[in-house]
């Protein structure tokens, strides 16, 4: 498991408490800042045709208890190996 910022692995995570969330992108420490999240008008409401579960879901940024309380990216060592091979390509449909 990977070292906590400064607090160790063997500090218990508490969900809610910033002081003790570890690993995570700037974006997500500091959920009230927007990162790239438009805020939008709370009196212009969309027009109910063309609202979707995603449209509602999307429509505020995410608040703290809305995040994992660590994030441990992966490495791309699949990826990179896959991209040394060369694939398999079906041409049926282009002949």
């Amino acid at each position: 498991m990977n070292k906590c910022c400064k607090h160790g692995t063997n500090n218990k995570l508490k969900r809610g408490k910033v002081d003790f969330v570890c690993n995570l992108p700037k974006e997500f420490k500091y959920p009230a800042e927007p990162h790239g999240y438009s805020i939008q008008d709370p009196n212009k409401h969309p027009h109910p045709f063309y609202v979707t579960t995603s449209t509602d879901y999307g429509r505020l940024p995410p608040r703290m208890h809305d995040l994992v309380p660590a994030y441990y990216p992966r490495d791309q060592a699949f990826t990179n190996l896959m991209s040394l091979s060369n694939p398999y390509r079906n041409y049926s449909l282009n002949h």
